[in-house]
């Protein structure tokens, strides 16, 4: 027992000394153990020794190097308290041999990190060995680098000179590529061949090499170096192939050059930066191939930059030599945008050249203020001026000319033979287009200068035209007498003063003075041999003269010598020839006259005169019965016409003389009726009392007696005032007015003759107003009485609002019923176009065509309806794809119209070419339409839109965006702007497919710096 106790004392002792032998370990040992496990890369047993060690607090150098070892285990671990325990090192021991070290380690762990601020931050203070210095210095220069330090980073660089580094390459790449970007070529060279001492960096470092040898301008050696490089089969940077291609570009080697643009395009898929297109366009016009510069050119000037208007220049001027104006002038246009004044000066002067080929003379002139004001002291000035005064001289807008001239300081003589003549074509216009106030006033512009006396002559016989016209007759013949004083001896001067002879003639017959009338066309006819219709005109007019002068015979003798006179009013001078012989008495030529009038020209607008004159002579002679043959002519043939209710009123009175005594009743109240307010009433009105008298009839002679004074009362009765005052309202356009007058008139005067006419007045002024569903309502009233003389022009009115209100069914009844009462041209040619059209709108397009067709190849419709209709039909085979019959109807109107049906025309054609995908043929017909139609913004909107989506099916992005970016700058159609801004941003998405969007930025500079 005592054995036993004595065993467990000596277990437990022994327990006991071995705890503590574990705990009381000898701290020597400690340290010595955790720099073992530190040695041999067991980082967490080395932590755990030196902590046990620093918890000791034995031996202060020990404890500064457990320190160390102990911040260096856990960074070597990534411990996230690696960072703290390393400052912490340094904070407690910064005098300790190890510190130097401590601060490159720990920047070598932020290095790692890539937190290169912090990284730098602790090598710069890091005292190393030589083992270390290389390691040091490049890392330091990498942090720099990546902080975007150049020359600090390069300087380091330059530290690592010992060939058997492991970071010797790498540092003398990094050095020359910052060098190569600094611009310092020699270091740069001397660094980067270096570099290619390494398989590593040859590819990469190639690139700079051969650039730098082009920047020195040592293109032999560039181009040398660059074969060399590019055969040796490493990986080279296809840019080193562009490099080359300049070499040998300023070699004037240009097939080489294309040879290498062309490869290293090859190898880079087809997709380069502008510069590469703009230098491969450049050989290939040094070398000749015009068509492939120009491709690469087009490609280079998609850029956005100076680059894209170089290009756009050099493109404007090849397209110029190829007399491609309309690609010329997208491209000088775009050119404008440049930088440099001699390539805007260059474009603008070159824009004016091409606006001017291709007719453009408002933009030519607007092209050349713009140069005269940008380019004070440009060399083009001479040309300039001559672009600008021939482009006034074409121009169709005279009052930018005018105006521009009028506003210079000094006008030179070719300015002032250019004013006379860009007025008096404005002038003309103006007379052209019935405006004869304002041609007077443009013609006595034209005539303050003198240089083309022609012309002054032309000015005063024009402007004694407009005088002739407008009745005054006394400006006239001054004018007419200043063209004849002015000396100037060409043949067309002697036409134009004989031409002012005949039209004082016709001042002076028109004032009544037929004695300088007659002299002035004998001198006309002396002289003149031009149109035979002028002069059988002048004869015509000296016949007149002596026929008013009452100078028969000479007169019947003039008459008689136009009978076989080409060009002579044959049917107006028998009928003249008719009253002519009966005033002298010589009754049956006279008849003999009208009757060949009445043979010879039955369309003549003689002719219901000359039927009631032949009817005249007869009844003077007693033969009544023959009489009211002719006056019932009149009536049946001419029951609208003037003469008619003379007619009626001479049939009555023939017939009262034959002894029918009921059919001239019937003729008297007809007037009576019918005509109510015409002379003849008067006469029917006295006819009737006296035939009443004879017959013993008469008990409805007071209703027209009361229906004659109401209708012509000797003092203007009130109902006629009162009517003609509201009536006034409505031709003053005051509408709301004149419709509460109107209708006030209306309900004061239940029975008047005017109430029809006075619904018609309502209705157009609800028209006018918009009030579309009141006058509808009152169309119908209107239209209910179906002899009123506004039934026609109100079934137009109202046909027209359905069809405005979308009512097409109604419309087209009311156009169908139009046709039913129509009887002048333009009735049933409203008719006919209003079936039309609600036939399209119902989608009864074959009923749409056959009315067109109708529109068109009548003789009664005027040319803008059959216009319409022929564009209909081109619309509506357009639409269904038959685009042979749709060129067809464009084309017929192309050739004949030049109104805007004319402009609409050439836009189908133009759709249709589109459509069939004939692109240059839809692209000319806009150009063409654009010509000839320049002042129809809306037709020049969708042309330029069209021409736009031809380039971009052709895959011309430059000349589509160039087309979409003048619509944006120019057009007044807010609709056009932004269809064409639309286009616009759909274009920059095919433009990328073209154009790499590459910076030239080193992937090794493009790293996030991440500090935390």
């Amino acid at each position: 027992m005592k054995q036993l106790v004595a065993t467990l004392c000596v277990l437990a002792v022994f327990q006991c000394y071995a705890q503590n032998g574990t705990i009381n370990q000898p701290v020597e040992s400690l340290f010595k153990n955790g720099i073992e496990y530190y040695e041999q890369g067991q980082y967490n047993q080395a932590r755990e020794k030196f902590e046990q060690y620093l918890r000791s607090g034995k031996d202060r150098n020990n404890l500064g190097s457990s320190a160390y070892y102990r911040a260096m285990s856990a960074l070597k671990l990534y411990h996230n308290d690696g960072e703290y325990l390393m400052e912490s090192f340094l904070e407690s021991y910064p005098f300790h041999s190890k510190a130097g070290l401590a601060y490159y380690e720990i920047g070598n762990y932020f290095y790692q990190n890539q937190k290169y601020k912090k990284a730098v931050s602790y090598f710069k203070k890091a005292n190393v060995t030589s083992s270390y210095q290389d390691d040091l210095a490049f890392k330091l220069g990498y942090g720099y680098f990546n902080l975007k330090q150049m020359p600090l980073a390069a300087d380091e660089f330059a530290k690592v000179d010992q060939m058997d580094s492991e970071y010797y390459y790498a540092a003398n790449y990094y050095r020359g590529f910052i060098r190569y970007k600094q611009n310092s070529f020699d270091e740069a060279l001397e660094a980067l061949n270096t570099a290619s001492g390494s398989e590593e960096y040859i590819g990469s470092s190639a690139l700079m090499i051969a650039s730098i040898h082009l920047e020195n301008e040592d293109y032999n050696k560039c181009v040398n170096f660059s074969k060399r490089a590019l055969s040796e089969g490493f990986a080279i940077d296809p840019k080193l192939y562009y490099v080359q291609g300049n070499a040998y570009l300023k070699l004037n080697q240009h097939k080489s050059a294309i040879e290498s643009f062309e490869s290293g395009l090859s190898a880079s898929n087809r997709k380069a930066q502008p510069a590469v297109y703009f230098n491969l366009a450049e050989a290939y016009r040094l070398d000749g191939q015009m068509e492939n510069a120009t491709e690469y050119y087009s490609f280079s000037a998609l850029d956005k930059d100076e680059i894209g208007h170089y290009s756009s220049y050099y493109l404007g001027k090849l397209y110029l030599e190829q007399e491609n104006y309309e690609y010329a002038k997208s491209a000088f246009w775009q050119a404008l945008k440049s930088e440099e004044k001699d390539i805007r000066e260059e474009s603008t002067f070159q824009l004016i050249k091409v606006e001017f080929k291709l007719e453009e003379y408002k933009e030519c002139i607007e092209g050349a203020k713009n140069y005269q004001t940008k380019f004070p002291d440009g060399k083009y000035h001479t040309e300039v001026n001559e672009f600008l005064t021939e482009a006034f001289l074409n121009t169709s807008d005279y009052d930018l000319a005018i105006q521009y001239i009028e506003n210079l300081d000094n006008i030179s003589p070719a300015i002032e033979n250019t004013y006379q003549k860009v007025t008096f074509q404005k002038a003309s216009d103006q007379f052209n287009n019935s405006r004869f106030k304002n041609a007077i006033y443009f013609y006595d512009k034209s005539l303050r200068y003198s240089q083309n006396k022609l012309l002054n002559i032309k000015a005063h016989f024009w402007k004694g035209e407009a005088f002739n016209i407008g009745q005054k007759y006394e400006l006239a013949i001054a004018s007419y007498k200043s063209a004849l004083y002015i000396t100037e001896n060409s043949e067309e001067a002697k036409d134009l003063k004989l031409l002012s002879r005949y039209g004082l003639g016709y001042s002076y017959f028109n004032s009544k003075d037929y004695e300088n009338a007659s002299a002035n066309f004998k001198s006309f006819l002396a002289g003149y041999t031009g149109k035979p219709n002028l002069l059988a005109d002048a004869n015509t007019r000296l016949g007149d003269c002596y026929y008013v002068s009452k100078d028969y015979v000479t007169a019947i003798s003039t008459y008689q010598s136009l009978l076989n006179q080409t060009g002579a009013a044959k049917d107006y001078i028998n009928f003249q020839l008719g009253v002519v012989y009966a005033l002298n008495e010589q009754p049956q030529l006279a008849k003999n006259h009208y009757q060949t009038l009445l043979s010879n020209f039955p369309k003549s607008s003689y002719r219901d005169n000359g039927i009631f004159q032949l009817a005249e002579l007869q009844f003077e002679s007693g033969d009544y019965t023959s009489a009211v043959g002719g006056f019932s002519q009149v009536i049946s043939e001419y029951p609208e016409g003037q003469l008619t209710p003379y007619a009626l009123l001479k049939r009555a009175v023939a017939s009262y003389n034959l002894g029918k005594y009921p059919e001239a009743e019937s003729d008297y109240k007809s007037i009576l009726n019918d005509h109510i307010s015409h002379k003849a009433a008067n006469g029917a009105l006295l006819g009737l009392q006296e035939l009443y008298a004879l017959t013993g009839n008469g008990d409805d002679f007071s209703s027209f007696l009361e229906k004659y004074k109401a209708a012509n009362p000797n003092d203007e009765s009130l109902e006629s005032i009162e009517f003609d005052a509201a009536k006034s309202q409505y031709y003053n356009q005051r509408y709301e007015p004149a419709i509460k007058a109107l209708q006030d008139f209306r309900s004061k005067y239940t029975a008047s003759s005017f109430n029809t006419e006075a619904g018609y007045l309502i209705a157009e002024s609800y028209y006018r107003i918009l009030e579309y569903d009141l006058a509808i309502e009152e169309f119908v009233e209107v239209v209910s009485d179906k002899s009123g003389k506004y039934l026609n022009r109100s079934l137009y009115r109202l046909g027209s609002l359905y069809a405005l209100k979308e009512d097409h069914n109604s419309a087209l009844q009311t156009f169908k019923e139009l046709e039913t009462y129509s009887k002048s041209k333009r009735d049933i040619g409203n008719s006919w176009s209003g079936q039309m059209l609600a036939y399209y709108n119902l989608n009864e397009l074959d009923s749409a065509v056959a009315y067109a067709e109708k529109i068109s190849e009548s003789s009664k419709m005027n040319q803008d309806a059959k216009s319409r209709a022929i564009l209909l039909i081109g619309n509506i085979y357009s639409d269904k794809a038959q685009y042979d019959q749709a060129a067809d109807q464009y084309l017929q109107l192309m050739n004949d119209i030049k109104d805007e049906n004319g402009a609409n025309a050439h836009y189908g054609l133009a759709l249709v070419y589109f459509k069939q995908q004939k692109y240059r043929q839809s692209i000319e017909t806009c150009f063409e339409l654009n010509k000839q139609y320049a002042s129809y913004d809306q037709w020049l909107g969708k042309s330029f839109l069209l021409i736009a989506d031809n380039y971009i099916a052709m895959e011309e992005l430059f000349q589509a965006k160039a087309t979409l970016n003048s619509i944006v700058e120019k057009s007044p159609v807010k609709d056009i702007v932004e269809l064409a801004n639309t286009k616009l941003l759909e274009i920059e998405e095919l433009e990328k497919a073209i154009i790499e969007n590459d910076e030239e930025v080193d992937s090794l500079t493009n790293t996030e710096e991440n500090d935390g």
